[in-house]
């Protein structure tokens, strides 16, 4: 895996070794049209299965943890409405890759196999 921090672009960027699925960590105050529009430009892909999860909660064995699970075709106006909908996260964890690769209906499966196994694990809510 090879890591790549962009500051200027407001994101972190991890990459897997075939670099079929890139994933984004971007805080919610630096989500803009152009960071959400330089992730497509990168990896010549729209579909993303992201996670909202709240970085400044202490991690305590004792409480649950939020996260949403969701899916999108469209980054940047699916994190408008969350920003509306859900006061709570901080940061937006974001998977994708090219569209010849992680087409539409590949991204509605991850989201509902990951949404069962969140859901599943007693650390999270």
């Amino acid at each position: 895996m090879r890591f790549i921090m962009n500051v200027e672009d407001g994101f972190i960027e991890y990459l897997n070794s075939d670099y079929s699925i890139d994933s984004y960590v971007i805080e919610r105050g630096k989500i803009t049209s152009s960071t959400c529009k330089n992730i497509i430009d990168r990896t010549h892909g729209n579909n993303v299965v992201y996670f909202l999860f709240d970085g400044k909660e202490p991690r305590v064995a004792s409480k649950q943890r939020k996260i949403y699970i969701g899916e999108t075709t469209d980054l940047y106006t699916r994190m408008i409405g969350h920003n509306r909908e859900k006061p709570w996260w901080t940061h937006v964890i974001a998977f994708t890759g090219d569209n010849r690769k992680i087409n539409e209906m590949c991204v509605m499966a991850l989201e509902r196999l990951l949404i069962e196994q969140f859901r599943n694990d007693s650390n999270y809510v």
